[in-house]
Protein backbone atom coordinates (compact mmCIF):
# COMPACT_ATOMS: atom_id res chain seq x y z
CA UNK A 1 0.00 0.00 0.00
CA UNK A 2 1.33 3.20 -0.90
CA UNK A 3 0.57 6.14 -3.05
CA UNK A 4 -1.18 8.45 -0.41
CA UNK A 5 -1.03 11.92 -1.37
CA UNK A 6 0.32 14.49 1.27
CA UNK A 7 -1.65 17.04 0.25
CA UNK A 8 -4.65 15.08 1.32
CA UNK A 9 -2.70 13.65 4.95
CA UNK A 10 -2.09 17.49 5.45
CA UNK A 11 -5.45 18.58 4.78
CA UNK A 12 -7.30 15.83 7.24
CA UNK A 13 -4.98 16.11 10.29
CA UNK A 14 -6.51 18.75 12.01
CA UNK A 15 -9.87 16.84 12.04
CA UNK A 16 -8.30 14.03 12.73
CA UNK A 17 -6.51 15.85 15.94
CA UNK A 18 -9.94 17.62 17.11
CA UNK A 19 -12.12 14.06 16.24
CA UNK A 20 -9.22 12.30 18.70
CA UNK A 21 -10.07 15.32 21.55
CA UNK A 22 -13.42 14.46 21.26
CA UNK A 23 -12.88 10.27 21.43
CA UNK A 24 -10.73 11.11 24.53
CA UNK A 25 -8.85 7.58 24.72
CA UNK A 26 -5.12 8.91 24.60
CA UNK A 27 -5.21 9.70 28.68
CA UNK A 28 -5.75 6.30 29.23
CA UNK A 29 -3.07 5.37 26.62
CA UNK A 30 -0.23 7.56 28.01
CA UNK A 31 -1.06 6.25 31.29
CA UNK A 32 0.37 2.68 30.06
CA UNK A 33 3.20 4.04 28.82
CA UNK A 34 6.39 4.28 30.97
CA UNK A 35 9.37 7.24 30.80
CA UNK A 36 11.39 6.83 28.34
CA UNK A 37 9.01 4.69 25.63
CA UNK A 38 9.59 3.25 23.08
CA UNK A 39 6.72 3.64 20.16
CA UNK A 40 5.92 1.71 17.06
CA UNK A 41 3.78 3.80 14.69
CA UNK A 42 2.56 1.69 11.57
CA UNK A 43 1.25 3.18 9.09
CA UNK A 44 2.85 6.31 9.35
CA UNK A 45 2.30 8.66 6.74
CA UNK A 46 3.87 12.21 7.15
CA UNK A 47 4.07 11.58 10.91
CA UNK A 48 0.56 12.64 12.18
CA UNK A 49 0.47 10.61 15.14
CA UNK A 50 4.15 11.75 16.56
CA UNK A 51 2.54 15.13 16.08
CA UNK A 52 -0.10 14.83 17.54
CA UNK A 53 0.91 12.23 20.26
CA UNK A 54 3.84 13.67 21.61
CA UNK A 55 3.31 16.65 23.46
CA UNK A 56 -0.06 14.51 25.31
CA UNK A 57 2.07 11.68 26.47
CA UNK A 58 3.67 13.21 29.47
CA UNK A 59 6.41 11.38 28.85
CA UNK A 60 10.43 12.35 28.76
CA UNK A 61 13.09 10.94 26.25
CA UNK A 62 10.62 9.39 24.08
CA UNK A 63 11.58 7.33 21.02
CA UNK A 64 9.61 6.20 18.21
CA UNK A 65 9.77 4.12 14.76
CA UNK A 66 7.90 5.38 12.07
CA UNK A 67 7.30 2.70 9.76
CA UNK A 68 5.97 3.39 5.96
CA UNK A 69 6.41 1.77 2.80
CA UNK A 70 5.87 5.14 1.40
CA UNK A 71 9.68 7.09 1.13
CA UNK A 72 7.94 10.49 -0.37
CA UNK A 73 5.69 10.19 2.93
CA UNK A 74 8.62 8.60 5.13
CA UNK A 75 10.56 12.28 3.93
CA UNK A 76 8.22 14.17 5.50
CA UNK A 77 8.24 12.64 9.20
CA UNK A 78 9.63 15.45 11.27
CA UNK A 79 13.47 15.06 12.30
CA UNK A 80 13.59 17.72 14.54
CA UNK A 81 11.47 17.42 17.88
CA UNK A 82 11.75 19.26 21.18
CA UNK A 83 14.10 17.94 23.97
CA UNK A 84 11.62 15.31 25.46
CA UNK A 85 11.23 13.25 22.35
CA UNK A 86 14.85 11.42 22.34
CA UNK A 87 14.36 10.16 18.71
CA UNK A 88 12.51 9.61 15.61
CA UNK A 89 13.55 6.65 13.16
CA UNK A 90 11.89 6.17 10.32
CA UNK A 91 11.98 2.52 8.48
CA UNK A 92 10.50 1.93 4.77
CA UNK A 93 9.42 -1.46 4.74
CA UNK A 94 6.10 -3.05 3.38
CA UNK A 95 3.58 -4.00 6.04
CA UNK A 96 2.86 -6.71 5.00
CA UNK A 97 6.06 -8.64 6.67
CA UNK A 98 4.48 -8.61 10.07
CA UNK A 99 6.66 -11.13 11.23
CA UNK A 100 9.41 -8.39 10.73
CA UNK A 101 7.66 -5.67 12.68
CA UNK A 102 9.93 -5.50 16.32
CA UNK A 103 6.92 -5.29 18.25
CA UNK A 104 8.32 -6.42 21.34
CA UNK A 105 11.50 -4.12 21.32
CA UNK A 106 8.88 -1.57 21.78
CA UNK A 107 6.49 -0.52 24.66
CA UNK A 108 3.53 0.04 22.50
CA UNK A 109 2.20 -0.13 18.92
CA UNK A 110 -0.17 2.43 17.49
CA UNK A 111 -1.54 3.27 13.88
CA UNK A 112 -3.81 5.66 12.79
CA UNK A 113 -6.39 5.18 9.89
CA UNK A 114 -4.59 2.05 9.10
CA UNK A 115 -6.83 -0.95 9.82
CA UNK A 116 -10.03 -0.62 7.54
CA UNK A 117 -7.05 -0.61 4.71
CA UNK A 118 -6.29 -4.34 5.76
CA UNK A 119 -7.72 -7.82 5.73
CA UNK A 120 -8.66 -9.94 8.53
CA UNK A 121 -5.94 -12.52 8.44
CA UNK A 122 -3.28 -9.32 8.02
CA UNK A 123 -5.16 -7.85 11.22
CA UNK A 124 -5.32 -11.33 13.01
CA UNK A 125 -1.18 -11.60 12.62
CA UNK A 126 -0.66 -8.64 13.96
CA UNK A 127 -2.94 -9.30 17.09
CA UNK A 128 -0.83 -12.00 17.57
CA UNK A 129 2.05 -10.73 17.37
CA UNK A 130 0.92 -7.51 19.67
CA UNK A 131 -0.81 -9.94 22.45
CA UNK A 132 2.43 -12.49 22.02
CA UNK A 133 4.47 -9.55 23.53
CA UNK A 134 1.69 -8.18 25.74
CA UNK A 135 2.08 -4.54 24.55
CA UNK A 136 -0.93 -2.10 24.12
CA UNK A 137 -2.56 -1.20 21.00
CA UNK A 138 -4.03 2.25 20.03
CA UNK A 139 -4.92 2.47 16.51
CA UNK A 140 -7.33 5.82 15.92
CA UNK A 141 -9.60 7.32 13.03
CA UNK A 142 -10.56 4.09 11.70
CA UNK A 143 -13.51 4.13 9.34
CA UNK A 144 -16.55 2.37 10.40
CA UNK A 145 -18.52 2.86 7.42
CA UNK A 146 -20.73 5.80 8.35
CA UNK A 147 -21.26 8.37 6.13
CA UNK A 148 -24.40 10.77 6.69
CA UNK A 149 -25.00 13.80 4.62
CA UNK A 150 -27.59 16.41 6.57
CA UNK A 151 -29.45 17.10 3.38
CA UNK A 152 -30.31 13.91 1.19
CA UNK A 153 -29.38 13.41 -2.63
CA UNK A 154 -31.59 10.72 -4.44
CA UNK A 155 -28.33 9.35 -5.55
CA UNK A 156 -26.67 9.05 -2.35
CA UNK A 157 -27.42 5.40 -1.63
CA UNK A 158 -26.18 3.85 -5.19
CA UNK A 159 -22.97 6.22 -5.32
CA UNK A 160 -22.54 5.16 -1.19
CA UNK A 161 -23.09 1.83 -1.95
CA UNK A 162 -20.41 1.41 -4.62
CA UNK A 163 -17.50 3.28 -1.67
CA UNK A 164 -18.52 0.36 0.58
CA UNK A 165 -17.87 -1.92 -2.00
CA UNK A 166 -14.60 -0.34 -3.00
CA UNK A 167 -13.30 0.27 0.77
CA UNK A 168 -13.36 -3.62 0.67
CA UNK A 169 -11.22 -4.37 -2.21
CA UNK A 170 -7.64 -5.08 -2.06
CA UNK A 171 -5.52 -1.81 -0.69
CA UNK A 172 -2.49 -4.19 -0.61
CA UNK A 173 -3.43 -6.62 2.38
CA UNK A 174 -5.83 -8.82 0.91
CA UNK A 175 -9.41 -7.79 1.14
CA UNK A 176 -9.97 -5.00 3.25
CA UNK A 177 -12.36 -4.75 6.34
CA UNK A 178 -12.99 -1.45 5.69
CA UNK A 179 -16.31 -0.52 8.10
CA UNK A 180 -15.63 -3.71 9.46
CA UNK A 181 -12.49 -3.20 10.62
CA UNK A 182 -13.46 -1.76 14.53
CA UNK A 183 -16.01 -4.72 15.51
CA UNK A 184 -13.28 -7.53 14.06
CA UNK A 185 -9.83 -5.59 15.83
CA UNK A 186 -12.23 -5.55 19.17
CA UNK A 187 -13.25 -9.56 18.51
CA UNK A 188 -9.66 -10.29 17.85
CA UNK A 189 -8.13 -8.66 20.52
CA UNK A 190 -10.76 -9.29 23.25
CA UNK A 191 -10.69 -13.53 21.91
CA UNK A 192 -6.82 -13.06 22.96
CA UNK A 193 -7.89 -11.87 26.50
CA UNK A 194 -7.17 -8.24 26.25
CA UNK A 195 -9.28 -5.28 27.66
CA UNK A 196 -10.53 -3.20 24.49
CA UNK A 197 -12.00 0.19 24.93
CA UNK A 198 -13.74 2.31 21.94
CA UNK A 199 -14.71 5.54 21.64
CA UNK A 200 -15.97 7.38 18.17
CA UNK A 201 -13.84 9.96 16.83
CA UNK A 202 -16.24 11.17 14.06
CA UNK A 203 -15.28 14.19 12.13
CA UNK A 204 -18.33 16.00 12.01
CA UNK A 205 -18.54 18.82 9.21
CA UNK A 206 -20.37 21.67 8.57
CA UNK A 207 -20.42 24.00 4.76
CA UNK A 208 -17.31 26.10 6.35
CA UNK A 209 -15.56 22.44 6.16
CA UNK A 210 -15.50 23.17 2.55
CA UNK A 211 -12.02 21.89 1.52
CA UNK A 212 -12.32 18.70 3.30
CA UNK A 213 -15.69 18.49 1.86
CA UNK A 214 -14.92 18.69 -1.80
CA UNK A 215 -11.94 16.18 -1.56
CA UNK A 216 -14.37 13.46 0.16
CA UNK A 217 -16.92 14.35 -2.52
CA UNK A 218 -14.35 13.88 -5.25
CA UNK A 219 -12.81 11.23 -3.64
CA UNK A 220 -16.42 9.49 -3.33
CA UNK A 221 -16.86 9.96 -6.52
CA UNK A 222 -13.63 8.46 -8.05
CA UNK A 223 -14.20 5.40 -5.86
CA UNK A 224 -17.40 5.11 -7.30
CA UNK A 225 -16.60 5.31 -11.08
CA UNK A 226 -14.07 2.87 -10.51
CA UNK A 227 -16.26 0.03 -9.86
CA UNK A 228 -19.44 1.63 -12.22
CA UNK A 229 -17.75 3.01 -15.43
CA UNK A 230 -20.58 2.64 -17.14
CA UNK A 231 -22.94 5.16 -14.75
CA UNK A 232 -20.11 7.99 -15.00
CA UNK A 233 -22.77 10.58 -16.09
CA UNK A 234 -24.95 9.82 -13.15
CA UNK A 235 -22.20 9.80 -10.62
CA UNK A 236 -20.43 12.88 -12.09
CA UNK A 237 -23.95 14.56 -11.72
CA UNK A 238 -24.00 13.28 -8.16
CA UNK A 239 -21.23 14.69 -6.99
CA UNK A 240 -21.58 18.08 -8.96
CA UNK A 241 -25.24 18.74 -6.82
CA UNK A 242 -22.36 17.97 -3.54
CA UNK A 243 -20.01 19.85 -4.99
CA UNK A 244 -22.46 23.27 -5.27
CA UNK A 245 -24.52 22.63 -1.96
CA UNK A 246 -22.67 21.62 0.94
CA UNK A 247 -24.05 20.29 3.75
CA UNK A 248 -23.45 18.83 7.37
CA UNK A 249 -21.05 15.68 7.07
CA UNK A 250 -20.49 13.24 9.29
CA UNK A 251 -18.06 10.97 8.80
CA UNK A 252 -17.85 8.06 11.08
CA UNK A 253 -14.44 6.59 12.59
CA UNK A 254 -13.77 4.67 16.10
CA UNK A 255 -10.95 5.12 18.38
CA UNK A 256 -9.68 1.32 19.94
CA UNK A 257 -7.63 1.15 22.71
CA UNK A 258 -6.26 -2.67 23.58
CA UNK A 259 -4.48 -3.63 26.80
CA UNK A 260 -3.18 -7.14 27.99
CA UNK A 261 -5.13 -7.91 31.21
CA UNK A 262 -3.97 -7.80 34.37
CA UNK A 263 -1.77 -11.18 35.96
CA UNK A 264 -2.93 -12.50 39.08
Amino acid sequence: MSGFDPGWLTLREPYDAWAREIAGLTPAFAALLPERPRLLDLGCGTGANVRYLLLRLDRTGQRWTTVDIDPVLLKRVPTSFPPWVEGVEKRQMDLNDVDALDVAGHDAVVTTALIDLVSEGWMTRLADRIVASRRPFFATLTVDGRVQFETADPDDGFVMGLVDRHMDGDKGFGPSLGGRAPMVAERLFAARGYAVRTATSDWTLTPEDADLQHALIYGYASAAKDLAPDALGRIAAWADRRHAHLCGLTVGHVDLLAVPAQRG
